[in-house]
């Protein structure tokens, strides 16, 4: 009598015969979202190196433009340095010059205050003989200035005051009239300054209203003595 054998299926058996056939059929579309991703991964990274290479770009083109401005100003302030050291040396010169020159100017100031001092004196005694005549009426003197007042002057002062005669060595009246009814100052000049003081003694004694001043420079001033009219005495015996 033929055995039967009975076979025990495997409880695994059943869950194996139910998979597919073909295994790769069930891995395509994972494949597929898998190779999108890295495609995708690869675009991205693409467009971030485009844009990082174009940042470094830019920021090249940038950094380049603030190295050209920072160079330009290094350059202008290296100039203006230059400049101002130039300009700190020309007024240390300057201020040293000017020193010089104030030491100069206050040597020169006082040399010429002593040449005017110098020259007041020989002004002064360049014209310590000379005397002016005020009040003597226009046209007294007729044509000899000189002689009318080496005669008029013993005459009008008193001859007992005089026991030479005087000489005058030039006379002579000035052009400017500031006063119209007034006549002109007269100018002259004695030979001997003994004459000149001998006549201003007696004027001192006995002047009235006619003025003789002693020329002297602006700055020591005029001396003025009174001396008797000449208006009577000389309208009589000197017409003019």
């Amino acid at each position: 009598m033929a055995s039967r054998t009975t076979k025990k299926k495997h409880p695994n058996q059943d869950e194996s015969n139910a998979e597919p056939a073909n295994p790769h059929a069930s891995m395509a579309p994972e494949g597929k979202e898998v190779s999108a991703n890295r495609s995708t991964d690869k675009n991205q990274e693409s467009n971030i190196m485009s844009a990082i290479a174009s940042m470094r770009e830019d920021f090249s083109v940038q950094f380049t433009g603030i190295l050209s401005a920072i160079q330009e100003v290094k350059q202008e302030v290296k100039e203006f340095s230059d400049r101002m050291s130039t300009a700190e040396q020309r007024i240390s010169d300057t201020e040293d010059q000017v020193s010089v020159l104030q030491n100069t100017v206050d040597t020169l100031q006082q040399q010429v205050k002593l040449l005017g001092v110098k020259l007041e004196d020989q002004e002064n005694r360049s014209r310590r003989n000379n005397v002016r005549l005020v009040g003597l009426p226009e046209g007294a003197e007729g044509s000899d200035t000189v002689g009318f007042l080496e005669r008029w002057l013993p005459e009008v002062l008193g001859p007992e005051s005089f026991t030479n005669p005087i000489t005058i060595e030039r006379a002579h009246r000035l052009q400017d009239r500031r006063d119209r009814n007034a006549p002109r100052i007269l100018i002259m000049r004695f030979l001997n300054s003994k004459d000149k003081d001998k006549v201003l003694q007696v004027v001192r004694a006995k002047g009235k209203e006619v003025y003789v001043y002693p020329i002297c420079s602006g700055t020591i001033g005029l001396r003025s003595w009174l001396v008797p009219p000449i208006g009577s005495p000389c309208s009589r015996n000197y017409p003019g």
